[in-house]
């Protein structure tokens, strides 16, 4: 039933208004989701929204620098990593890189993934000061994480905060543009997001008020820098174990595409232009290194 249902939303997105009805409603369906799990856990933990961050923007960063990892941002890290004019988004463990990040976001948590717990927090331990880095958890309310291990495991140092997905159903014109168009509502409630916590991050350095936003390690290909032999000699406590659809070796030796790459792909060139057009907000990827730099222009010029 589920999947006939999933076919009809489908091919009904097809249509112009079918698609902005069904993606309106997917939204406020999320919202009440995402208020039903704040209602439970009224009582001992409070959410955050992208309004109580607002401070962290000040006027000597130059730019913002997101990091994900991908291959190339063990790269790029050598020329950025100690500027102090920079403002630094991470997430996943791209901690290992040893940045100074600002923000970081990180989004596992459940018993069936215990040794990715296990892994996460030993690298952020390792990795992040959590003096200087303010650590938010992100995606409670999907189905591979249990908010009460969430909560148990990271109630003492991260912000649990209102995340709201922006869906679209295919790959058209019109369904992209629609998600790009509510993706950069300015919104101080929830963080909005689609396909992966780097458009996260993105919407994010937005709403601080960057007007130069670099993406580093976001290839759309499927290899990890973590998996080079270095961090497995040095750090193999802190690298992710292969979790099927999250971690999955497959994408890690580089036999499937990441299936966020396929999103990224299109997504990013709309929201390169939308944000340019509307906002005269640049968003380039890092280096030439990166595969990413084949929809934008780039920071670096090797």
């Amino acid at each position: 039933m589920r999947s006939y249902l999933k076919k009809l939303k489908f091919e009904l997105c097809k249509f112009k208004l079918a698609n902005k009805i069904i993606t309106d409603r997917s939204i406020e369906i999320h919202k009440e989701k995402i208020d039903k799990i704040e209602k439970s856990f009224s009582k001992k933990l409070k959410f955050y929204s992208p309004i109580d961050f607002k401070h962290l923007y000040k006027k000597h960063y130059n730019s913002c620098h997101i990091w994900g990892s991908g291959y190339s941002a063990d790269f790029t890290k050598n020329f950025i990593k100690d500027r102090d004019e920079f403002f630094h988004i991470g997430f996943g463990f791209s901690c290992l890189l040893e940045i100074k990040y600002n923000f970081y976001l990180i989004e596992n948590a459940s018993n069936k993934n215990w040794k990715l717990i296990q892994s996460q927090n030993k690298a952020l331990k390792k990795f992040l000061d959590m003096n200087k880095t303010v650590l938010v958890f992100k995606n409670l309310w999907q189905k591979k994480n249990d908010p009460n291990v969430a909560y148990e495991n990271y109630k003492n140092n991260a912000f649990f905060i209102r995340d709201l997905i922006i869906p679209h159903y295919n790959m058209s014109d019109f369904a992209i543009n629609n998600t790009v168009d509510k993706l950069l509502i300015n919104d101080p409630n929830y963080f909005r997001e689609a396909c992966s916590s780097v458009v996260t991050s993105i919407i994010f350095a937005k709403f601080l008020g960057f007007k130069e936003i670099v993406l580093h390690g976001i290839d759309l290909s499927s290899n990890y820098f973590f998996d080079k032999t270095y961090y497995k000699e040095n750090h193999s406590d802190c690298i992710p174990p292969h979790i099927k659809n999250i971690y999955d070796k497959d994408w890690r030796s580089n036999k499937n595409k990441h299936p966020t790459a396929n999103c990224l792909e299109v997504l990013l060139p709309k929201l390169r232009d939308k944000l340019k057009i509307d906002y005269n907000i640049d968003l380039l990827s890092a280096s030439k290194k990166s595969g990413s730099s084949k929809y934008l222009n780039t920071f670096f010029n090797n």
